[in-house]
């Protein structure tokens, strides 16, 4: 679970000992284990900044990625625990965790900040959205560059599904909406702190949930070709507007 600024990081824990314990894992939440239970705890983790990132030196593979990430999340989470009944305390260190692609891209912050309007309101996180059947719905997607050098061969992409809650989702629809203008657009050049606008509308025929999938992509790097480091990390990656809008459609 992740907000634009923060992420969730969950962790497994065990009380190992024959004693209560009481951990705190952040400056306001604690949590009592007794002997040998475990438990699991979310901790509410600031995500890696971009001025972080920029610093990484040499060929910017994922690795130093990873060590940047990994040493951002150990110096963020505090773990603190005492044994009740004792005079037993200590601190659980994160050092060396390792992290996956899909981890990585909700640790850091992405290059790209998104504005998504429908129908020209703003559309915030979570929000619950109701549209009619058979109206034309105006859907804009603004996307932003963070990054301080330009971003290049970028594709804008919208596309509409459904989730059927059982790990299946289901983008055949077209006898289900009809869509006008480009779902997907390539952007040749977003300039440092330059921003891209995209507009398309879409019509839905039969009721339920949609959610929209709405995402950038760069592509892959081309050998010798002299590229910066920042770049070579966001080559060939997919950032998605998290979590996908979801709209629902009824018959008044």
């Amino acid at each position: 679970m992740s907000r634009s600024s923060q992420f969730y990081l969950v962790l497994d824990v065990t009380n190992m000992t024959n004693h209560e314990m009481e951990l705190h894992y952040t400056q306001s939440k604690c949590i009592y284990m007794e002997g040998k239970e475990p438990c699991r705890i979310p901790v509410p983790v600031d995500r890696c900044p971009l001025n972080k990132l920029s610093m990484l030196n040499g060929g910017g593979d994922v690795g130093e990625l990873q060590k940047v990430c990994a040493e951002h999340i150990a110096s963020l989470v505090d773990l603190r625990w005492q044994l009740l009944g004792t005079e037993s305390t200590g601190k659980a260190t994160l050092s060396g965790i390792t992290l996956t692609q899909d981890m990585l891209d909700l640790v850091r912050m992405s290059p790209l900040q998104w504005e998504v309007t429908i129908n020209d309101t703003m559309v915030k996180a979570q929000d619950e959205l109701t549209c009619n059947l058979g109206e034309c719905v105006s859907i804009g997607i603004g996307v932003c560059n963070a990054l301080e050098h330009p971003l290049s061969d970028l594709i804008l992409s919208i596309n509409f599904y459904q989730d059927h809650h059982n790990g299946v989702n289901n983008y055949q629809l077209d006898t289900r909406l009809s869509i006008a203008g480009a779902n997907k657009v390539m952007l040749p050049a977003l300039q440092e702190y330059g921003r891209a606008y995209h507009e398309c509308r879409v019509v839905f025929f039969t009721t339920g949930q949609y959610k929209i999938d709405i995402q950038c992509s760069s592509k892959e790097t081309t050998p010798n070709t002299p590229t910066l480091c920042s770049e070579l990390i966001n080559a060939g990656h997919t950032w998605r507007y998290i979590p996908p809008i979801e709209i629902t459609i009824d018959d008044y």
